[in-house]
């Protein structure tokens, strides 16, 4: 097996990056969001990245979910 090539082939592909690139994106979003909805409290790291997790999954989910309503399982715009 190839590090990089096909998805069928490799281990890596262009959507691996893909998501790694989104994933970094959507917690550099959670983790503002958190603080703004935490706001000025005088609260733990602990909870601020307990937050963070959680508004990442969500984001996560609903996104897999518009991808399965929509029917669009390969990225690629319908029609």
């Amino acid at each position: 097996m190839t590090l990089w090539g096909l998805k069928t082939e490799a281990s890596f592909d262009v959507w691996s990056i893909e998501h790694l690139i989104m994933g970094i994106s959507v917690g550099c979003f959670s983790s503002w969001l958190a603080v703004k909805i935490i706001g000025n409290e005088e609260v733990s790291d602990n909870l601020k990245q307990k937050i963070s997790f959680i508004l990442t999954l969500m984001i996560a989910y609903m996104w897999e979910t518009l991808e399965t309503l929509s029917g669009n399982r390969t990225g690629r715009p319908n029609g």
